[in-house]
C-alpha cells in the first residue's frame, strides 16, 4: 500500500495498472476467477478487435483496460451492453473457474 501527499491510497493492485495486474496476480499466486477470454475469441471470430467497444461507445478507455487486464471492476450493467452490442449470451464473455479448494 502506498499513501500520497493527498492522502490518497493506492494498493498494489492500483500501482501496478490493469495492463500488468493479471501476469502480478499470477506472480503472487493469485488466481483470476473470472476471465474475458471468451470475448476475445468471440470478437475474434466476428472479425472484430476487443477495440471496437470502445470506438463504438460500448465501453470507455479505462472499462476497456480492465477487461484487458480481466479486472473484477467490470460491472453487470456493462456486460449486459457488450452482450446486446455483440447479440451474445454472458458465456460469450466471460468464464468462470472456480476457486481450488484448499489442501
Amino acid at each position: 500500500m502506498h499513501i500520497y501527499p493527498n492522502n490518497r491510497v493506492l494498493t498494489n493492485n492500483q500501482m501496478i495498472g490493469y495492463d500488468n495486474r493479471r501476469k502480478y496476480n499470477q506472480m503472487i499466486g493469485g488466481d483470476i476467477m473470472i476471465t474475458f477470454d471468451p470475448l476475445r475469441e468471440y470478437m475474434q471470430k466476428q472479425g472484430k478487435s476487443i477495440y471496437s467497444l470502445s470506438k463504438d461507445k460500448i465501453v470507455g478507455g479505462a472499462t476497456l483496460d480492465k477487461i484487458r487486464a480481466d479486472s473484477q471492476g467490470v460491472t453487470l450493467d456493462t456486460i449486459n451492453r457488450i452482450c446486446n452490442y455483440l447479440k451474445c449470451k454472458p458465456s460469450s464473455v466471460i468464464a468462470h473457474t472456480p476457486d481450488q479448494p484448499d489442501e
